[in-house]
């Protein structure tokens, strides 16, 4: 992390890979944080990926359902009996019994499709060093939004809070998360890097790079420093 990285080219995503928009408060966090890095002498751009967004959902449907589905099936052999209803919560249920469904060609095809998304993605980092990108779609969710005993709302609301990172997850890129950013309520706005596989140093050195430039509160959030802690408000 003491080693200079140099001058970097550095890509900006703000649109999520679907194509959805990203929270205003997200990419004004990002382009805000593009200029820090632009001061610190990198290059930096508005190229985004060309997400192969369809490869990366069908990567994520059956290569996390099948794992799943073995490793309960395993617990469930060891203890000698078949699933309960109350063994899984609701979500994970359902990745269990999707995975029945799946045949070895789903398998097969989902494995060819995250060849397809990991040579795509890293052929983005053969002219680029890093990718700049918000965390998370949308602003930190209120409490109880993401109910893991709803998959009725984890369906909703999931992808806006993990689609700038699951591709990442699924292809190998490595990537961090810095806490660099604010929304309008003075909530937490994560901007992510991506680097190409491989580079997590490059991820530490501009990490450290950005920890000097713009050092990042440790304080709690809430409640806020100015008001007294037994305030309801």
């Amino acid at each position: 992390m003491r080693v200079d990285p140099g001058r970097l080219r550095i890509g900006i995503a703000t649109t999520l890979p679907s194509g959805a928009a990203v929270h205003p408060d997200c990419v004004a966090a990002t382009h805000d944080i593009a200029g820090v890095l632009t001061d610190l002498g990198h290059d930096v751009g508005d190229e985004a990926p060309d997400f192969p967004f369809e490869e990366i959902m069908s990567g994520l449907q059956y290569l996390m359902a099948v794992p799943v589905a073995v490793d309960v099936k395993a617990r469930l052999a060891a203890l000698g009996r078949d699933v309960r209803d109350d063994d899984l919560e609701p979500m994970t249920r359902i990745i269990y019994d999707g995975a029945d469904q799946d045949s070895a060609g789903d398998y097969v095809r989902a494995l060819r499709d995250l060849e397809t998304a990991a040579t795509t993605l890293g052929g983005y980092f053969a002219h680029h060093d890093l990718l700049l990108t918000p965390t998370l779609g949308t602003l930190v969710a209120p409490l109880g939004l993401l109910d893991t005993t709803d998959p009725a709302s984890l369906w909703q609301h999931a992808m806006s809070f993990s689609g700038m990172t699951s591709p990442f997850n699924v292809t190998g890129q490595p990537a961090i998360s810095l806490p660099l950013g604010t929304d309008s309520a003075g909530m937490p706005v994560g901007i992510q890097l991506v680097a190409a596989f491989g580079r997590e140093d490059l991820l530490l050195q501009v990490a450290a790079q950005l920890e000097q430039a713009r050092p990042w509160r440790t304080a709690p959030v809430w409640p806020p420093v100015d008001r007294p802690s037994d305030d309801p408000l």
